[in-house]
């Protein structure tokens, strides 16, 4: 139940984040989305070649020992007693991952020139934000 509440949590965090700010920031932050995208990957791409590996997130699984219920007082009288059980809980381990780093350098190579059309388009979509909605 917890864990569905957090996958919710996380899945509505964007849309909270994103009603927050002024119409103008509101206008910029739909008109970059794409550019803003591109600066994380290439800010990700450079922290793998400083490296000279990558970090991605694993899925496993860990056992953790909790309560699970009550033991029935065998005394009249008497308090319960917690009964423990061994539980699956989800988890993520972040871990290295090899890459060859000439693909990496071309891939951030790419991205780059890429960035330079997204920076030029993005320049008349803040204009037009920062006219429409003036501070």
């Amino acid at each position: 139940m917890a864990l569905r509440f957090a996958r919710f949590a996380l899945l509505a965090l964007p849309a909270l984040v994103a009603a927050c700010g002024t119409p103008q920031e509101r206008c910029i932050r739909r008109g970059t989305e794409d550019l803003r995208t591109l600066n994380s990957l290439i800010a990700e791409s450079e922290a793998t070649l400083s490296r000279g590996y990558a970090l991605v997130d694993v899925e496993t699984t860990r056992m953790s020992w909790e309560q699970c219920g009550w033991y029935r007082p065998r005394k009249e009288g008497a308090a319960p007693e917690p009964r423990m059980c061994w539980r699956a809980v989800p988890d993520t381990v972040t871990r290295p991952l090899s890459v060859n780093l000439d693909a990496e350098r071309a891939k951030l190579q790419s991205m780059k020139v890429k960035q330079r059309q997204l920076q030029a388009a993005a320049s008349p979509v803040i204009a037009a934000c920062r006219a429409q909605f003036p501070e």
